[in-house]
């Protein structure tokens, strides 16, 4: 299972280094939030790297 989010950091990183020029524009009420979408995708990878680290520690604790 580990193994399988290691693969989805890799594509999200590789997807968003192959896009990296592009923006994402978010529209929230009267405020618009605008990011790269490289940024996008290490703050996804970071998110699942810490799933990979609680489930690495709950395999090692079972």
């Amino acid at each position: 299972m580990i193994r399988w989010f290691l693969i989805s950091i890799a594509l999200v990183l590789a997807i968003g280094f192959y896009i990296r020029d592009k923006n994402l524009v978010l529209n929230i009420h009267d405020t618009y939030f605008v990011m790269s979408y490289w940024y996008l995708a290490i703050f996804i990878s970071k998110i699942l790297g810490v799933v990979v680290v609680l489930l690495f520690i709950k395999s090692k604790f079972k």
